[in-house]
């Protein structure tokens, strides 16, 4: 027997973004079961994300940038680097050819760039720490050792690298992954001399060893981050005027979470985020709970999530980043050449975010 055309109101649908956790039953029509290429907007809507703008059509040959830097000088003068598994470039339209001073040979691209004052520095795991400035000579690329300012202190040829609180850290050695190394005040040509030091962070792991993975500052207190741990310090002074290191105290050990990509880890201001062996994880969340907590940034697509993640065969390539303006999170997993979108304007009721993808990239 027919029945009477009943008429719906589908207001924004799918503005709850992507959810594949319940894709099997029956889903809420405000979720999305596909969301490819797609954004959440600043009107809360799922739209189109942009197209992409090439920024050069010049420059390296052979493989494709594996990373870039922004430096901004003490003149508020700003340039790019970018790099290969080779090379090094700088510029934004046209990329000019810049070759370190090292006694290396560079044959990878793993680098991890901060700035701390007038020098831009990059540490790689395995080969020794390089600078880039035009404090005295312009384009001036060298290694850290052959600086003026160095202490004849050789620096830690780390993975691991972070600029906070008027230091350079460093862990995530060939030989020793327990230790962080900090660099003089203001200064990060030395790392013998001065208040610069380590920390040794083995001391403190509840169950047994553990693995440096990432470092963190959030809200004055420095986060250390293992594989299946997270370490909190603070200073004794509060962070009054400076981080004192000759007063570091530990503040917490959350077990049973951690990082597993170094370059998932991402300041958003008001938290941090960063990619564990179960999900997106919000460090204010940990924080808060102090324990792997039930729910994570991810949960709504965690299993198709989780299972691109493992399918990668080098968390090294997993890269992630910011942008404030639209206020999202990329994280691209390039071997299956997709990229997931968390918006972050705020959380879900189960205190998720939005999730959309955008899918068939070949971005590095």
């Amino acid at each position: 027997m027919a029945k009477p055309l009943v008429t719906a109101s589908l207001v924004a649908p799918a503005f709850l973004g992507l959810n594949t956790q319940e894709s099997s039953v029956a889903n809420d029509p405000r979720f999305a079961l596909e969301a490819n290429n797609c954004v959440i907007d600043e009107f809360g809507r799922l739209g189109a994300r942009k197209g992409w703008i090439y920024r050069t059509t010049s420059g390296g040959t052979g493989t494709n940038l594996l990373g870039m830097h922004p430096f901004i000088d003490v003149t508020d003068s700003k340039n790019l680097i970018s790099w290969n598994s080779t090379t090094f470039y700088k510029g934004f339209t046209t990329l000019s050819t810049i070759t370190p001073t090292t006694s290396d040979t560079i044959s990878a691209g793993n680098w991890q760039a901060v700035t701390l004052n007038d020098r831009a520095y990059f540490f790689q795991g395995g080969y020794k720490p390089l600078y880039y400035t035009n404090e005295t000579t312009a384009d001036e690329f060298k290694s850290v050792e052959s600086h003026a300012d160095w202490d004849s202190t050789t620096p830690p040829s780390a993975n691991i690298c972070m600029s906070a609180f008027g230091r350079l850290w460093a862990a995530d050695t060939p030989t020793n992954k327990t230790t962080v190394y900090f660099s003089d005040l203001l200064n990060g040509a030395k790392w013998g001399s001065g208040s610069a030091g380590s920390l040794n962070v083995a001391g403190v792991l509840p169950k047994g060893s553990d693995v440096i993975t990432g470092l963190a500052e959030h809200n004055g207190y420095l986060i250390v981050l293992c594989r299946n741990n997270i370490i909190i310090y603070a200073d004794q002074d509060s962070f009054q005027g400076s981080f004192d290191v000759n007063t570091l105290r530990l503040v917490e050990v959350i077990t049973g979470v951690g990082c597993i990509a170094r370059d998932s880890i991402q300041n958003l201001g008001d938290d941090v985020v960063f990619l564990s062996a179960t999900g997106l994880r919000s460090l204010g969340r940990v924080i808060q709970e102090k324990s792997q907590p039930l729910n994570d940034l991810s949960k709504n697509v965690r299993d198709t999530f989780m299972d691109i993640v493992n399918r990668e065969n080098n968390s090294e390539l997993i890269k992630s980043c910011y942008f404030p303006e639209a206020a999202f999170y990329l994280i691209s997993l390039p071997e299956a050449k997709e990229v997931f979108v968390f918006d972050t304007r705020g959380t879900l009721e189960d205190a998720s975010l939005r999730c959309t993808t955008w899918n068939n990239l070949d971005h590095t």
